[in-house]
């Protein structure tokens, strides 16, 4: 655990920092946005695509499918359970869609990608890559679904919303372990080496946006939300040591599996949705509570999780 809490308080200097280099002047609110499309079009996907080429991981199509099918279950515990909460909580009826939201949609990618790169290394790579493309899955549908109840209007599916960055540089991931299951082989140093700088340049540039999006949120609002605090301790602390712990018994020669599924649910409440209740007009304070609450929370609450980890 200690180790974790040290990676983890490393990530909470560099969100500090971000603050630090906002309130500095150094970036603009402009400035974050364009990094923030930076890193999700390009250092995420290049460094889902280098870590998946240093990865000597083997894996089976009948691996692949157990794999899938885990990360299929554990989204619609995340579902159910952001379906359960606001009706336990008693938040308003027309919130509950929100809180839906904040539950199935975590920082996967953004902080997901490096963070659990970082705490559990390479071989944790293809669970997140599935993970990550799990969640596309499930916004561009489910996640629309939920935001049309928000907002009272029928919001479109469109089947190219699913090719984006993140899902082609997951789809690339998973065809270089499909393709070493058959035949093993390495890729040019050039390559892996102009992707390595690439991939170390994401973490912090990841945490540099958020500082600057914890500096511009209305913190007085969003830390005098009381039930927000009982939600995101429940989801976000409670349910990844549940996850935890019961995929252990269920599968209790697959730490990685486990270890792996439980990180991701841990994560912070992500972006995406904000950005899309934003788009239709809809009220953004409970999804920028949570985003900001759980994000500042999770510090503390991952390495908690990890004391559930297998092994």
């Amino acid at each position: 655990m200690l180790l974790i809490f040290g990676k983890m308080l490393t990530v909470a200097v560099l969100l500090v920092l971000g603050v630090v280099i906002y309130k500095a002047g150094i970036v603009s609110v402009q400035g974050s946005k364009e990094t923030s499309a930076l890193v999700i079009q390009i250092c995420c996907p290049l460094m889902i695509i280098y870590n998946a080429l240093e990865d000597e991981s083997v894996f089976t199509l009948t691996e692949l499918a157990a794999i899938l099918a885990v990360c299929a279950v554990v989204y619609l515990v995340l579902l159910v359970t952001g379906e359960l909460l606001p009706r336990l909580l008693r938040a308003p009826k027309e919130k509950y869609p929100f809180y839906t939201m904040l539950s199935l949609f975590g920082n996967v990618g953004f902080i997901g990608l490096p963070v659990g790169l970082s705490i559990l290394g390479s071989g944790s790579m293809l669970y997140i890559v599935i993970f990550n493309m799990m969640y596309s899955v499930f916004f561009y549908t489910y996640g629309l679904v939920t935001m049309s109840r928000a907002v009272g209007q029928k919001i479109p599916f469109r089947l190219k919303s699913l090719v984006n960055a993140g899902t082609v540089s997951c789809v690339i991931a998973l065809g270089i372990y499909l393709f070493r299951a058959v035949h093993p082989f390495a890729a040019p140093a050039l390559v892996t080496d102009a992707l390595g700088y690439v991939s170390c340049t994401t973490t912090f540039l990841a945490m540099l946006v958020l500082g600057v999006n914890l500096a511009t949120a209305p913190l007085k609002a969003v830390l005098g939300n009381l039930r927000m605090y009982g939600f995101v301790l429940l989801r976000f602390l409670a349910l990844p040591c549940l996850l935890a712990a019961v995929l252990s018994r269920l599968l209790p020669g697959e730490p990685m599996l486990v270890s792996s599924m439980a990180l991701m649910a841990a994560m912070p409440a992500g972006n995406m949705s904000v950005m899309l209740a934003s788009n239709y007009n809809a009220e953004t304070d409970t999804l920028t509570s949570g985003i900001v609450l759980s994000t500042l929370l999770c510090t503390v609450m991952i390495p908690v999780v990890s004391l559930f980890f297998p092994g």
